[in-house]
């Protein structure tokens, strides 16, 4: 699983993605690599993570991805195989009472004190603005694989996108899921650089798997196509 998951990343970095990072918002390779520098390269955290993925992407036939983009309401967390939180989507879910399987976060959302309590499989993302957070966050967690944005090495899964939305949208690809659904990441619509950014790395990761995408409130859907 982690290995489908590196693929994909360093796919989108070889497709010169990452220009877009430095073009449209500033972030230079050189200060990424110095975030990555502190990231706890922790290979039995990674290796616990890499065995709870497993049998999730085994049992994926339809999995929710819930960001913290707009939410279009009328949703509900039941019926999926897999449910994964993207950053803040963390406390939508917990609005709905309903855990995560999986979370992928840069440790800025309101609910980041929870996540070591959740006892889930953890991407935790290191760049530039977050990485003594991130590092703090990695000290109260079992099993987790640090993410960055440019390459690195061994236990550390970089690259992998931009935004805790499409690292999210890449994990669900990495699983084979048959169908995808997206509440709160919106991959179509016009929006920030941030996020176009973002969206330009979900669409990659989902091209890259044969999905078929459609446009939702909100979000997407995606079916693997036969």
């Amino acid at each position: 699983m982690l290995e489908r998951l590196s693929r994909l990343g360093a796919g989108a970095w070889a497709s010169g993605l990452y220009t877009l990072v430095e073009e449209r918002l500033g972030f230079h390779e050189s200060g990424e690599r110095l975030a990555l520098a502190s990231a706890p390269a922790d290979c039995g955290a990674a290796a616990r993570a890499g065995l709870a993925l497993d049998p999730l992407a085994a049992r994926c036939g339809r999995a929710l991805v819930v960001g913290a983009g707009p939410d279009p309401g009328g949703w509900e967390p039941g019926g999926y195989d897999v449910v994964v939180a993207a950053g803040a989507g963390l406390e939508r879910l917990a609005a709905h009472s309903r855990a995560p399987d999986v979370v992928v976060t840069d440790v800025d959302g309101g609910m980041a004190w929870a996540i070591p309590l959740l006892g889930v499989p953890v991407l935790l993302h290191f760049h530039a603005d977050n990485h003594p957070r991130a590092a703090e966050a990695a000290a109260r967690l079992r099993a987790y694989v640090a993410t960055g944005q440019v390459p690195w090495g061994d236990c550390v899964l970089a690259p992998l996108g931009f935004a805790d939305g499409d690292r999210a949208i890449a994990l669900a690809v990495a699983m084979e899921c048959d169908s995808i659904e997206a509440v709160g990441v919106d991959i179509h619509g016009p929006a920030p650089a941030k996020f176009e950014v973002s969206a330009a790395y979900a669409r990659y990761f989902l091209a890259q798997a044969g999905y078929e995408v459609k446009p939702a409130p909100g979000g997407f859907t995606a079916q693997l196509k036969a």
